[in-house]
C-alpha cells in the first residue's frame, strides 16, 4: 500500500470526525436490507460487514458463523488469492445479510463473472455514491472530496464494531484490524507503525460522540445480550487467559515451551 505523505497522515489524525447517531445508523443499515433496488442492498451489506462494492457484487464469499457474524474470505492481492476465512461481525442478525446478499447477487447474474474488480466499480460505483449521499448524507460526515460509500465500509464499521462489540480488555485498534483482516496492523512491529497504517486505511477516521460532542469511549455494548457471542478468536483469548489465572503454575510451563507462530508445541 502506498502510505500517503506525513502531513496528509498528520492531519487525519488531529481531523477525527464525529458519528452523533450510531443506533440510527444500525436501524437505517438494516432497513436497507429489505430493499428491492440494488444499491441499498449493496450499502444495506456494507454496513453490516464492512465488505466492500466489488466484494458483495463479485468477489467475496460469505457463510454463516453466529446469530451476528459471517465468515468471509476474499482476494486479498492483485493475484486473485483468497485469504482464509475470518469473521466479521453484523449489527443486523447474519441471516438477514446472507438473504440480502443472495437477491443482490441474482439481480446482476452472471453480469461479473468475466471482469475484474476494478470494472465493477467503474460500472456500480457512481450510483451507489449517489444513493450513500441520500441516505446517509446526514448521518455520516466525510472530508471534501472522499467516498462516502467507502466510508461506509472502512472507518464507520469499524468504529460501529468497536462500540459495539469490542470487549474491554482488547485494544480497539486490534479489534478493527482483525475484523477487517489488516495484516499489516495485525504484524506490525511497533505502535508507530501500527497507528501509521491504520491512519492510512482510514480505521480511526470516526468517533461516536453524544449529544453534546463529548467523545463516547464506550465499548461493546452489545455483549452479553441474547445470541451475541464473542468473535471467536477473542473468545479462545479470554478462555485461555482465565485458565492461566485459575491455574499460574500452567502459564509458567507453557512459557518455557517452544512455540511456533503464536502456539505452545
Amino acid at each position: 500500500m502506498a502510505l500517503p505523505k506525513a502531513e496528509e497522515l498528520q492531519a487525519r489524525r488531529e481531523e477525527v470526525l464525529m458519528l452523533r447517531e450510531p443506533e440510527a445508523l444500525v436501524v437505517l443499515g438494516e432497513r436497507l436490507l429489505f430493499m428491492q433496488t440494488w444499491p441499498e442492498l449493496v450499502l444495506g451489506i456494507s454496513l453490516n460487514t464492512g465488505r466492500s462494492l466489488a466484494e458483495i457484487l463479485k468477489t467475496g464469499i460469505f457463510r454463516a458463523k453466529t446469530a451476528y457474524s459471517v465468515h468471509f474470505s476474499g482476494p486479498m492481492t492483485v493475484y486473485e488469492q483468497m485469504c482464509p476465512f475470518f469473521e466479521v461481525p453484523t449489527f443486523s442478525r447474519a441471516e438477514m445479510v446472507l438473504e440480502a446478499l443472495s437477491r443482490v447477487r441474482a439481480m446482476f447474474g452472471m453480469q461479473f463473472a468475466y471482469v475484474t474488480r476494478r470494472d465493477v466499480g467503474r460500472q456500480c460505483g457512481p450510483m451507489l455514491r449517489q444513493v450513500a449521499y441520500e441516505y446517509f448524507g446526514d448521518l455520516i460526515p466525510i472530508r471534501q472530496g472522499e467516498d462516502l460509500s467507502k466510508a461506509l465500509c472502512r472507518g464507520v464499521y469499524c468504529r460501529l464494531c468497536c462500540y459495539y462489540y469490542c470487549p474491554a480488555e482488547v485494544d480497539e485498534l486490534l479489534y478493527m484490524a482483525t475484523v477487517k483482516d489488516y495484516r499489516r496492523i495485525l504484524e506490525a512491529e511497533s505502535e508507530e507503525e501500527r497507528l501509521t497504517f491504520a491512519v492510512a486505511g482510514s480505521f480511526l477516521d470516526y468517533v461516536i460522540v453524544d449529544g453534546n460532542g463529548t467523545w463516547n469511549k464506550s465499548l461493546g455494548l452489545r455483549l452479553g445480550e441474547p445470541e451475541v457471542e464473542l468473535l471467536e478468536v477473542f473468545g479462545k483469548q479470554r478462555a485461555e487467559s482465565d485458565a492461566q489465572e485459575d491455574h499460574p503454575e500452567g502459564r509458567e510451563i507453557a512459557q518455557e515451551l517452544p512455540t511456533k507462530g503464536g502456539d505452545v508445541v
